[in-house]
């Protein structure tokens, strides 16, 4: 529970700063946000369909994440069967695997077009490989509170 309440307003602090520091980027995510109400509807609370639907919005939040990750630590799995990493080589049974999110977020190889360490959450409608982004974990690991947290924020 504890997890939950401390990265949800830690990102919550994250995002609120790029709005800040990212005014061409705040008008951008207004409007578009706008644009999902009707204006005599403006002050009703957003339903779970309508947020669903903010794409821009959701692209928006994984920017935030990824730039300013909330659990920056190293994530470490154990391989349960050999396989090759291209220009390293052969990877055997067992070996412990530690991942950096740092470096794996700010890869321009990964994340190009545009240079990582710019806020650009247009990068997000490109695809790419499911295991760049991984702020909540990845398949059978995922964080069974993600959705959740994704609305609440």
């Amino acid at each position: 529970m504890l997890v939950a309440y401390e990265t949800t307003s830690t990102a919550l602090a994250n995002f609120a700063h790029v709005l800040a520091t990212h005014p061409d980027e705040q008008l951008k995510l207004q409007q578009h946000v706008d644009a999902h109400f009707e204006s005599e509807n403006r002050n009703n609370i957003p339903s779970y369909d309508t947020v669903s639907q903010m794409e821009y919005l959701h692209i928006f939040f994984r920017e935030t994440l990824r730039v300013y990750t909330v659990a920056p630590l190293i994530i470490n799995r154990q391989s349960t069967e050999e396989f090759h990493i291209k220009n390293i080589g052969t990877i055997p049974v067992d070996t412990r695997i530690a991942i950096d999110i740092h470096i794996l977020y700010f890869d321009p190889d990964l994340w190009s077009p545009v240079h990582p360490h710019i806020f650009y959450p247009e990068r997000f409608e490109s695809k790419r490989h499911p295991m760049v982004w991984i702020s909540f974990g990845t398949e059978r690991r995922n964080c069974v509170g993600m959705c959740f947290a994704l609305m609440e924020l």
